[in-house]
């Protein structure tokens, strides 16, 4: 949310407390699995207005947000890529969104898939621990 927003300074803030505010959304043809877990999470939010802006990234949200044209849900790795103007406010009870990572059962290049899936496991590990936060 915008830096000057009433919440912005909140460590963390329940899904109704953005009642009144302006919704920046993603097109549900580019990014169905995400639309829908925020048009999910929001349904229930009084006089939440949802913003006639819909962005394909989250590179394209942040400047929107931080020139106050609406709120954006993102992920919790977008945190990461601070920009001024942006206050990043902890959701409680957000959606949980699950990565996974698929690979031929007969692959021919093996060790280095086995390599690259045990390297993969241990990142989110790394990255599991840091966002518990």
């Amino acid at each position: 949310m915008p830096n000057d927003d009433l919440l912005a300074h909140r460590d963390e803030i329940d899904v109704q407390e953005l009642s009144g505010r302006r919704l920046i959304t993603y097109p549900r043809h580019s990014r169905p699995y995400l639309s829908s877990m925020v048009a999910q999470c929001t349904a229930q939010v009084e006089d939440l207005v949802v913003a006639d802006i819909e962005v394909l990234d989250k590179s394209t949200l942040l400047p929107l947000v931080a020139q106050g044209s609406g709120i954006g849900l993102v992920p919790q790795w977008v945190t990461e890529m601070p920009v001024n103007g942006v206050a990043f406010v902890k959701l409680s009870h957000a959606p949980v969104l699950q990565f996974g990572v698929a690979w031929r059962e007969r692959d021919a290049s093996r060790d280095s898939l086995l390599d690259f899936v045990q390297l993969a496991r241990e990142e989110a590990k790394r990255i599991d621990l840091r966002f518990r936060r």
